[in-house]
């Protein structure tokens, strides 16, 4: 996964996703929470890859992971790419309109284009 994508979110929460992004995710994938308050974006197989790390921590590391895995959505993007982002993660990022989506080898991390600028920026 590479790249780095400039988008926009409707009013209702629509995110298009360019269709780069979505060849390389596949038909199925998964958002999440992550840190510095953006948005995780998997793909089905990094998704399980997840979950099998996941049942072979201890108990205690899985219940500090367990944010991340009760604001995962499944998703599958319509044919025109656009995917339903719901209001608690759009909270949780600040996503009001404009959304950068930037590669992160093993995912995609969906930010809100200005703490993007601000924050994300300084992170690679």
């Amino acid at each position: 996964m590479e790249g780095l994508y400039q988008t926009t979110v409707d009013s209702c929460g629509q995110l298009i996703l360019p269709t780069e992004v979505r060849k390389e995710l596949g038909g199925v994938f998964y958002v999440t929470i992550f840190a510095e308050n953006c948005l995780a974006v998997y793909s089905t197989e990094q998704w399980k890859g997840l979950l099998d790390k996941l049942a072979a921590l201890q108990r205690t590391t899985q219940q500090e992971l367990r944010p991340i895995f009760e604001n995962a959505v499944g998703y599958e993007a319509d044919k025109r790419g656009y995917v339903l982002i719901p209001q608690n993660l759009r909270e949780f990022t600040g996503i009001t309109t404009n959304v950068t989506i930037v590669s992160r080898g093993d995912k995609y991390e969906l930010w809100d284009s200005s703490n993007w600028d601000k924050h994300g920026k300084s992170l690679h």
